[in-house]
């Protein structure tokens, strides 16, 4: 009687959980919804190249960086 018991609560909890993770998935589509039904999509194209330039600069910063190590100030 006593792990019916334990068995029935631990899936009562994953029921629980999964119930809450779905509320939330269900609030940040609506959220996520919302804010492409409000993008200004002439707004949002301009400024894709300029984010696209410099996500470029910084990833080849990085590797020029990650590439250094104490023998080059030798």
């Amino acid at each position: 009687m006593g792990s019916t018991t334990t068995s029935v609560g631990a899936r009562m909890n994953t029921l629980e959980m999964t119930q809450t993770a779905n509320e939330e998935t269900v609030a940040m589509t609506t959220a996520l919804k919302g804010s492409l039904e409000d993008l200004d999509f002439a707004r949002a194209i301009t400024q894709l190249p300029l984010a696209q330039t410099a996500l470029q600069a910084s990833q080849k910063s990085y590797g020029k960086v990650s590439q250094l190590s104490l023998f080059n100030y030798i």
